[in-house]
């Protein structure tokens, strides 16, 4: 166990004026800072980079940033989160191996002012670039991932305001632990990005070409078309439906569906198109994605939810075996920019880099 650096006063929000509590201390008994009746400490992540080596940070607020490290430089010790655990159960890790002791979780996420984001198909390529710009704009992202161990390696690329959570968008179980996770771990979600999706379900060392033959419609397999659906169309539906909730509760929630040009069935069927496909696979899915996310738009216009698509163009990830002619940083883009969406912004559409998309 060392000391915590003076940055320390970045890891914790002073709120005096929002939340009245016990007594809060940080540290091992033997140096623990009691911190006075009238303050409170508020605990705005523990992100198991600790295992790492970092630090994590505080931050003090409202005129008593000197007071609260200068305690913090004298008191506070922590000792490092195992890495096997990072970024699982947060709170009761941090809670065990730092000894804070404050108020529950979901309160304490509560009274911070920064926002939370979920990015389904978080893990890596387009979605793990997504999660990295919205945690630099100071959000708390939640990594969704098939895979926990995935996500949890993800959620540490992602630094400090990364969590991972377990969530397979085919599982209605799964998604329903993933929404009582956020609900209790963080007590709010204000951006929704439905980034998971699939060209294919079969070998995923398959070449471009076999993935794209296996959506030929005289000889696509029912099963294949299916699998994509489920995943593309379906799991965007069961996601934002049990996220709804939260978003509602949301000063300003936003939903973002990335979704492709090849969903366009305006420029699938313009004969001035050089690039046609014929699909009844991925093509079609991200076509019903649009229709989703019309749908989507018009129940909510009168809410202050926006529910918008996003084309990220042809970006370098495995769903086109690294073929695409963009970065994972350019594919982000129109995502962040639309979860970012002021109250003026619009609803219900389909938008790139370049502008508006015909559907």
């Amino acid at each position: 166990m060392g000391d915590v650096p003076v940055n320390i006063a970045r890891l914790f929000q002073l709120n005096r004026a929002r939340f009245s509590g016990p007594v809060v201390t940080v540290g091992p008994p033997s140096a623990a800072t009691a911190f006075e009746p009238s303050y409170r400490v508020v605990l705005l992540h523990a992100d198991a980079q600790l295992g790492a080596g970092h630090s994590h940070h505080v931050e003090a607020r409202q005129g008593d940033g000197d007071n609260l490290a200068k305690r913090a430089r004298h008191g506070v010790q922590h000792s490092a989160v195992p890495s096997t655990r990072l970024g699982h159960s947060w709170h009761s890790d941090f809670a065990n191996n730092a000894q804070v002791r404050a108020a529950p979780k979901r309160q304490i996420l509560a009274m911070s002012n920064r926002k939370v984001a979920l990015v389904t198909g978080a893990n890596k390529g387009i979605g793990l670039q997504i999660a990295k710009d919205l945690v630099a704009l100071d959000f708390i992202v939640v990594v969704g991932s098939r895979d926990l161990e995935r996500g949890l390696t993800a959620a540490r690329v992602v630094g400090p305001g990364g969590h991972a959570v377990q969530l397979d968008v085919t599982d209605v179980a799964s998604i329903a632990r993933a929404e009582q996770r956020i609900r209790a771990d963080f007590g709010r979600l204000d951006v929704l990005v439905n980034n998971a999706g699939i060209s294919y379900s079969g070998d995923p060392a398959a070449s471009f070409e076999d993935k794209v033959n296996t959506g030929r419609p005289s000889t696509a397999s029912l099963s294949e078309t299916r699998a994509v659906f489920e995943t593309n169309v379906f799991g965007v539906i069961a996601v934002t439906q049990a996220m709804l909730p939260l978003l509602r509760e949301a000063p300003a929630g936003r939903i973002v569906n990335v979704s492709s040009t090849v969903g366009s069935l305006a420029l699938q069927t313009d004969p001035a198109n050089p690039f046609p496909f014929t699909s009844v696979t991925y093509v079609p899915s991200k076509t019903a994605l649009n229709a989703v996310t019309v749908a989507f738009a018009n129940e909510l216009r009168d809410t202050r939810i926006k529910v918008n698509a996003a084309c990220p163009g042809f970006t370098a990830t495995d769903l086109n075996t690294f073929r695409g002619t963009r970065s994972v940083a350019e594919g982000a883009r129109q995502a962040v920019r639309l979860a970012l969406l002021g109250a003026d912004g619009p609803t219900g559409t389909f938008s790139n880099d370049d502008g508006i998309i015909p559907w």
